[in-house]
């Protein structure tokens, strides 16, 4: 039915949407770890970028499952500016716990099992980065 056909077009373009943001998330934390001279630092925007590459992996053979194509966007992002770290730290953890609720409420929103609990994961993964994004920058201020 064309109700149905409706529901499986919005999913897909729901997870090509997520998809470009990991991509483009893993690229800016890939950035981030290459030019920050502070060791810590640098290993966790590393370790940030591995996890939504990871994420970008799983949402593109979730589109492949569904659609029988494969989607590989080419995501292109800006450079962050890094000179004020504070409020880098602070637009990330915003973007990371913004994305930890738009993955939630899609997977309260599907119908399909599989993707409610891939979308629970990725929820969970976002707000653990929040909380990573929160200590850093709670180190970095020094009081």
């Amino acid at each position: 039915s064309s109700a149905a056909s409706d529901v499986y077009k919005r999913q897909v373009e729901v997870l090509q949407g997520f998809l470009r943001e990991e991509l483009g998330d893993a690229q800016v934390y890939a950035y981030l770890s290459s030019c920050t001279p502070r060791r810590e630092l640098a290993r966790a925007f590393r370790a940030l970028s591995e996890d939504e590459k990871r994420h970008a992996r799983d949402l593109a053979a979730a589109i492949y499952l569904i659609t029988g194509k494969a989607y590989c966007p080419r995501v292109c992002v800006e450079q962050p500016d890094t000179c004020d770290l504070c409020a880098l730290l602070r637009s990330l953890y915003h973007a990371e716990a913004c994305a930890g609720y738009n993955y939630a409420r899609a997977g309260e929103e599907t119908l399909d099992l599989c993707l409610s609990k891939l979308f629970a994961a990725m929820s969970e993964d976002e707000y653990r980065h929040a909380e990573l994004l929160m200590k850093l920058l709670g180190r970095k201020m020094n009081v």
